[in-house]
């Protein structure tokens, strides 16, 4: 799968032709149109342990972005398998500035570069990639 700056996927969303070059400010209301139009989901499943992850990352609009996560685990023993869960929910800050995605999570540490990028899938689709994890659009 090809990657390509985040930058990209904008182009494939904008009927304007490379002629008309866009400002930078243009294009950052570009990114967080994309960003606030739909919630952007990731799952992984680890066929030895049955262990799977998943979550759900919403941007809104306010400037606030909510990540909800979960997993489920599963270990055996003399005692038999044992299932485990858990779940998790993050509030953060974020902001587009020169076509690049930043987060704050109000913890001190300030807006930090999540380095998306992006890519299509064979189905074309789009393929979010930040921190190792793939996301695509759910609801």
């Amino acid at each position: 799968m090809l990657k390509v700056p985040y930058l990209q996927i904008f182009l494939w969303f904008t009927l304007a032709s490379s002629a008309n070059a866009q400002s930078g400010t243009q294009q950052d209301a570009q990114i967080r149109q994309v960003l606030t139009a739909n919630a952007w989901c990731s799952f992984s499943y680890n066929k030895i342990s049955g262990a799977s992850h998943t979550r759900r990352v919403v941007f809104q609009s306010d400037g606030m972005v909510y990540t909800t996560g979960g997993g489920e685990t599963y270990s055996s023993g003399r005692a038999g398998t044992v299932a485990g869960q858990s779940s998790s929910r993050q509030a953060a800050r974020w902001k587009v500035y020169q076509q690049r995605v930043y987060a704050d999570p109000m913890d001190g540490s300030g807006f930090q570069d999540l380095e998306v990028t992006a890519s299509r899938n064979s189905n074309g689709y789009l393929i979010l990639k930040s921190d190792g994890r793939e996301y695509s659009m759910c609801n």
